[in-house]
């Protein structure tokens, strides 16, 4: 037993040696833990300020999102009014009915043409040609201004038909009190 004893015997600057090793690792364990923990809650930090951001974009967008809806649905009759404006593209029938309508309450006659190669996307452009006396092809024109269609005159022509011998007439018009307009319309098309 006495021999385990002296094998064990450590000399005193031996001990001091040891436990310095010791503790200085102990606390360069614990300084980097510490670094690593610093680290790991910055990263963390970070992450749940930018989900609290994001939460917050998003209920800002919500809100204005509802609002936006709110506002829809109070205008809806306002946006349908709107739309009535427009031609449908795909069927402009409505507005070739409107226009022959005009023309025959103002005892004219008409031909009237759609030109697709002049229709841009956000209009369809007609030709008209309107015949009759002059006084009604004014009242037409008065009548095609008031239709409820966003209508943009691009040329208008006025012709005197009279014949040079005055006879004859043209749909039951007298031939000296007739006159044609020549009309080139964009109308706001969807």
């Amino acid at each position: 037993m006495n021999m385990t004893m002296e094998f064990l015997r450590i000399s005193p600057s031996r001990k001091f040696a040891a436990v310095s090793a010791a503790a200085f690792i102990v606390v360069a364990l614990a300084a980097g833990g510490f670094v690593q923990a610093v680290g790991t809650i910055r990263r963390d930090e970070y992450v749940r300020n930018a989900t609290r951001q994001k939460i917050n974009d998003l209920a800002d967008e919500r809100r204005r999102s509802r609002l936006s809806e709110g506002l829809l649905r109070e205008r809806l009759e306002d946006i349908r009014r709107i739309g009535a404006f427009f031609v449908d593209r795909r069927s402009p029938i409505a507005f070739i009915e409107a226009v022959e309508t005009a023309a025959a309450r103002t005892e004219n006659t008409i031909v009237l043409d759609v030109d697709e190669s002049a229709s841009g996307e956000s209009a369809l452009h007609f030709r008209l040609t309107v015949e009759g006396r002059e006084d009604n092809l004014l009242r037409f024109a008065r009548f095609l201004e008031l239709l409820p269609y966003a209508i943009d005159i691009q040329d208008l022509i006025f012709q005197k038909t009279a014949s040079d011998s005055g006879s004859g007439t043209v749909s039951g018009v007298p031939r000296e009190d007739t006159a044609r307009l020549l009309l080139s319309l964009d109308v706001a098309a969807r």
